[in-house]
């Protein structure tokens, strides 16, 4: 898996729409239901993939710009960089966008919570989570997180068509760990008192 970044969000409950008992929260990598921590594009102090380098970043800039981050979770998304065609039934490759460095930081303590299938139309980020947005959920087993426990699965279910009526663009299989605010970690980018 290859690193893509960091991001916060505002993980909200399973809503009563989606009408899946097992899901508590929804740890969806698209914007729809559980929210960014910011529309933060504008801010252009983020990575090829369209996420951070490190959650540092998105600190500051919660610092910089008044975002209460009481109720943020950061979310640390891997992807072995494949997106599937649902028009050409393949897997093809893609890279981050070049005119934005890229250097994800990696740390440690992060808890894995499973794999999440995105569609990506514009080509830079994940637009929709179909396992949320689109009911996939109801269709396809998942865990408390709203995601799909193991990758083979996951490829499975977007090779079978599962998906292939949900939103359009290519579908990126992607893995989110969950890292926790307050831990100490030797890759934090400053000396003294620190958030991660």
């Amino acid at each position: 898996m290859t690193p893509l970044g960091y991001i916060a969000k505002r993980i909200i409950s399973c809503p009563d729409w989606l009408d899946v008992p097992n899901i508590e929260s929804i740890y969806s990598v698209a914007n729809c239901i559980s929210e960014d921590f910011a529309d933060y594009i504008d801010f252009w102090r983020h990575n090829g993939f369209w996420l951070f380098d490190h959650p540092k970043i998105i600190a500051e800039i919660c610092g910089e710009n008044l975002i209460d981050m009481t109720d943020l979770r950061f979310l640390y998304l891997e992807s072995e960089l494949l997106q599937y065609d649902p028009d050409l039934k393949k897997w093809i490759e893609y890279a981050p966008e070049s005119s934005f460095p890229t250097n994800v930081a990696k740390l440690t303590g992060t808890k894995m919570l499973g794999y999440d299938v995105a569609t990506v139309f514009c080509g830079n980020v994940p637009e929709h989570s179909p396992l949320s947005c689109n009911h996939v959920a109801s269709v396809v087993p998942v865990n408390r997180y709203c995601l799909i426990d193991k990758l083979d699965d996951a490829r499975d279910h977007v090779e079978g068509g599962v998906f292939a009526n949900s939103e359009p663009g290519y579908l990126r299989i992607i893995a989110v760990h969950e890292i926790k605010i307050g831990t100490n970690n030797a890759m934090d980018r400053s000396p003294g008192p620190t958030v991660f």
